[in-house]
């Protein structure tokens, strides 16, 4: 199996050493470290991955660029889950001591939802997601959860 287009940071293309073909492998450089003999060639399995024109596609099917986006987003989206921790601990009005700009927690929350927005965008750009589909589930959302709501009303 030809293996193509792999970041070089994580995976090295080298010659199977214990083969006498011209099978091809690759080497996490990574890991080599970890229970495992540096210099020794492993295997790709084949059900993990496959060749897909020039890419590795993971057996999810996700190309390394979907999953970098996916890896943004999950990030984001932690970033907005701490900061609503702070804000319920603390209030929107509070900041960090340690911050020299003193930055509230409502200006931080607004800052994260904007990288929230901007992953979004993103997707969006390269076909992961529809916009159209997401503003249909936001309508549906806001009409559903109304009688939910103890202290909000929806208009």
């Amino acid at each position: 199996m030809k293996i193509r287009n792999l970041n070089p940071a994580y995976f090295q293309k080298r010659k199977h050493m214990n083969n006498h073909d011209d099978n091809e492998c690759i080497e996490p450089i990574d890991y080599c470290g970890i229970g495992l003999p540096r210099g020794e060639a492993y295997e790709l399995p084949p059900t993990d991955y496959k060749v897909v024109g020039e890419s590795l596609l993971h057996f999810n099917g996700l190309d390394p660029a979907e999953a970098e986006r996916l890896a943004i987003l999950a990030e984001e989206c932690g970033e907005v889950m701490q900061i609503i921790g702070k804000i319920l601990r603390h209030g929107y009005n509070s900041h960090s001591p340690n911050d020299p700009y003193q930055v509230n927690n409502r200006n931080k929350l607004m800052m994260e939802l904007g990288d929230i927005m901007a992953i979004e965008t993103m997707m969006t750009n390269a076909g992961d997601i529809s916009q159209e589909i997401i503003g249909q589930n936001a309508r549906e959302k806001l009409r559903r959860i109304g009688r939910f709501l103890h202290h909000n009303r929806i208009e």
